[in-house]
């Protein structure tokens, strides 16, 4: 799933990529493009919320 960060595009566009890895890992890459160019800002396992956002469950406390 492929996301425009509104919050934190005030300098560049940036993007938000979540995706399953392997079994039951997902995972979030912030990005920007420069020209013909992806520069990765950050990768990292999503936590709990952003799983179950991703999975299309809502969060429960």
């Amino acid at each position: 799933m492929l996301v425009f960060d509104a919050a934190h595009s005030e300098v560049e566009d940036k993007f938000r990529i979540i995706g399953r890895l392997r079994g039951p890992l997902v995972a979030i890459v912030v990005f920007t493009e420069r020209g013909s160019t992806t520069r990765i800002i950050s990768a990292r396992l999503a936590n709990k919320y952003e799983v179950q956002l991703y999975e299309g469950r809502s969060f429960r406390h």
